[in-house]
């Protein structure tokens, strides 16, 4: 079998090694193709977690923004307490202010006084200054008279300095001018500028602080220094110096074209300062334009001048420059706006499909964010309606509140009545002293009220359960009460001490009606009638437990008015019971020191619990009964199921006595006024409070729902508008097409390989077998 193997036809190795090569081929292009999906994914992956990173920064910037408006809210707030603070404040300083002015009347009235004083002063200082006026009138009357008398000698007078004279015009120089010269008037009242007509050989006038406002007739005067005054007609004006004026407009140097031997104009001296038109942009050429006979301006004319030719001829090189340039630069716009057109109309028809595709899918996306934003503002209406809903109720369980407290404030009113009344009638008999709730016997006997025990009595379904509330705390002091207790005391302890009876002592609770209150406070518990009977009435009954003694007396209640059907639901009329709702009593119990002789244990044959006075009544004092007890006696029997263990079940014990012989024995020490009533829908309170969150966080979740479908929307559009982004996916796309093609291809070759080399192998079996039959044979 060996040999006719080797004597097999085989394959040439080349065309072998050629299909080992192919297919390793195919195989490097499977491996390259899956790498490139690998990296595809890897930055699908890494655009995910970088679009989340932006939906974090987003949502930060919106806690921050929320945040920011929380910090606004809080400085509105601030500000407001801040201007209720400086409101406050301005009231104070009004108040100051007033005081002020109460303590500062006299003064003003002293300043009034004062006032008067000075205009009488002011009236003398007119009479001197008119009796210096009459003085200068004559000093200037001696001044002619010296001027005449100069004429008259033929002198020669060539200066006058005439200073702070108050002269109100210029004149009486004619004796002197054919010799004045020099003159100077300064520091006059002087308006007007006349009487120097004259004066022919004057070249020197100084007017400076006067009212002068036109100068004129000074045609031959060659040196002007002058203020407070205009310039007109000085034809013959060679130097003019105008420093330290108010000449502000340029217009004014049309008044100097008639000055035709101008020869030098200086609006600044460093001496005496400058004038408000040096700060003129064009002062100097329009200066330089009009006053060409002027041959120095600020003492720089000439070289501003020449400064301004050089200007205009480096101004004219530039223009001719720029015209060139500008020639140059229209030549080569021509040639890019061509350039710019064929662009424009090569990209426009691009433009208008980009922008028909993106209209289109701003229209749908638009048309999902307006669907999206409906069903957001249907679920926050809905959840607006629901949340006012639960608060309307809230508001009626509180109206209703605040009726109860007006009812128990109305009983409070009721018993303050009363010990009021009781203390203006016996004020050196009865007293009260109010406890307060801060103090020790207030929080002791609370204590009583607060226990969870005696809170849930009996257990039962029957047992009224709702709470008790201490309005009212009174101590009472009765002198009369008070010595008969005492008494009483004084007796039994001589009893004990012979050893003939045996006694103790507690405090018990006893529930008072409105009607027998007052009485029970100023007579005690005797007995209204001599008589000694077993009638209902003649019967105390005290309990040890203050919330089971209100389980048998029926206080004083007060109706609220019911609910209208606009006021509340039938789903929250269902959940408030009449007694619960409508009612709320009032009860007075007494707390007092009672000190029992004999005490006698009963026991109820039935073993049921007792729910009034008359059951109670008939334990003490059974109908057939041989045996009564003493008269004295105490009767104690345990109130609540005796059979049971559970240290809840008892209600405390209840002592029973007849009032005629034990009213001694007993001593009012507390008045307490309480008020049982039942929380108007509680668990509807808590059910508002413990459901849908409030108004705020629904508006922040909205706000947040909202922004997040309008972030969507734009990151909608950014992805599916951006043209980068389009022409991004559209070629991964295509090269995707173009892989899968390759790689069907691939599959398809590879198959084709996979049939060719089995065809061979079949045929290469074949071959063999028939050679091993030929030789059997």
């Amino acid at each position: 079998m060996q040999e006719s193997w080797r004597a097999a036809e085989l394959p040439p190795p080349l065309e072998t090694e050629a299909l080992v090569q192919q297919n390793l081929i195919a195989r490097s292009e499977l491996e390259a193709w899956v790498e490139a999906q690998k990296t595809r994914i890897l930055e699908e992956k890494r655009a995910d977690q970088l679009q989340s990173q932006e939906h974090a920064r987003a949502s930060d910037e919106a806690q921050r923004k929320r945040e920011m408006l929380q910090t606004e809210h809080q400085k509105i707030s601030a500000d407001t307490h801040a201007k209720e603070r400086e409101l406050n404040a301005s009231q104070v300083e009004i108040e100051v202010l007033e005081a002020e002015k109460s303590r500062r009347e006299p003064v003003v009235k002293q300043l009034f006084e004062r006032t008067v004083e000075e205009d009488a002063k002011l009236k003398q200082l007119l009479e001197d200054s008119q009796r210096q006026r009459t003085t200068q009138e004559q000093q200037l009357q001696e001044l002619k008279q010296g001027l005449a008398m100069y004429q008259r000698l033929g002198l020669f007078f060539e200066h006058a300095e005439v200073v702070n004279c108050s002269l109100m015009e210029i004149s009486s120089f004619e004796p002197v001018s054919a010799s004045l010269v020099h003159l100077c008037l300064s520091n006059q009242n002087i308006s007007e500028i006349s009487g120097l007509s004259s004066l022919h050989e004057l070249r020197h006038l100084y007017l400076q602080q006067n009212n002068i406002s036109r100068i004129e007739g000074l045609e031959r005067i060659q040196t002007l220094k002058a203020s407070s005054g205009g310039i007109s007609d000085l034809v013959n004006l060679q130097r003019i110096n105008l420093a330290n004026n108010r000449i502000r407009d340029v217009d004014e140097f049309e008044h100097l074209r008639k000055l035709i031997v101008l020869a030098q104009l200086s609006f600044t001296d460093e001496h005496f300062g400058s004038n408000p038109i040096v700060h003129h942009p064009e002062y100097r050429s329009i200066a330089i334009t009009i006053l060409k006979q002027s041959m120095e301006f600020n003492d720089q004319l000439a070289e501003l001048t020449l400064a301004y030719q050089q200007e205009l001829r480096s101004i004219s090189t530039r223009k001719e420059r720029g015209r060139s340039n500008a020639q140059m630069l229209q030549q080569e716009l021509m040639e890019a706006l061509n350039d710019v057109e064929a662009c424009v109309t090569a990209g426009q028809a691009q433009i208008e499909q980009e922008k028909e595709r993106q209209l289109q899918l701003r229209e749908q996306n638009s048309q999902l964010l307006r669907e999206n934003v409906a069903k957001l503002q249907q679920d926050f209406c809905a959840a607006i309606k629901s949340q006012y809903d639960l608060e309307d109720k809230a508001l009626l369980e509180e109206e209703r509140g605040y009726e109860i407290m007006e009812l128990e404030a109305m009983a409070e009113q009721q018993l303050s009545l009363t010990i009021a009344a009781l203390q203006n009638a016996f004020p050196n008999k009865i007293a009260f002293q109010q406890i307060l709730e801060h103090m020790p016997d207030f929080r002791f006997i609370a204590e009583n009220f607060r226990r969870p025990t005696n809170q849930s009595v009996y257990g039962t379904n029957d047992q009224d359960e709702r709470e008790v509330r201490i309005l009212q705390m009174y101590r009472f002091f009765h002198d009369d009460l008070a010595a008969a207790f005492e008494a009483n005391t004084r007796r039994i302890e001589e009893e004990q001490a012979s050893g003939t009876a045996q006694g103790s002592e507690l405090y018990l609770y006893m529930v008072v009606n409105d009607d027998k209150m007052t009485s029970l406070l100023q007579t005690g518990l005797k007995s209204t009638s001599d008589e000694v009977n077993h009638a209902f009435n003649d019967w105390v009954f005290l309990f040890s437990n203050p919330l089971a003694a209100l389980q048998f007396y029926k206080g004083t209640t007060g109706k609220l008015e019911p609910l209208s059907d606009s006021e509340t639901d039938d789903s929250f009329r269902q959940t408030l019971s009449e007694e619960d709702s409508v009612l709320v009593e009032s009860f007075n119990l007494l707390l007092c020191q009672v000190r029992m002789q004999h005490t006698i244990e009963l026991f109820h044959p039935q073993n049921k619990s007792s729910s009034s006075l008359e059951d109670l009544h008939s334990v003490a004092s059974p109908r057939g009964s041989i045996l009564p007890p003493p008269p004295t006696a105490f009767l104690q029997l345990e109130l609540g199921e005796q059979q049971s263990w559970s240290a809840s079940s008892s209600e405390g014990h209840v002592y029973m006595a007849r009032r005629a012989h034990v009213h001694s024995q007993i001593l009012p020490q507390f008045v307490l006024l309480c008020s049982k009533r039942g929380e108007f829908s509680s668990g509807s309170h808590r059910y508002v409070q413990d459901q849908t969150p409030s108004s705020e966080l629904l508006l922040a979740q909205f706000q947040q729902q909202l922004r997040a479908e309008v972030d969507a929307y734009h990151t909608r559009l950014y992805h599916e508008m951006d043209p980068t982004t389009v022409r991004v996916r559209a070629q991964l796309q295509h090269e995707s097409e173009l892989l899968r093609q390759r790689l069907k291809d691939n599959e398809d070759r590879i198959s084709q390989e996979k049939l060719e080399q089995e065809r061979i192998l079949r045929s290469l079996r074949g071959g063999g077998n028939e050679k091993k039959e030929r030789r059997r044979k």
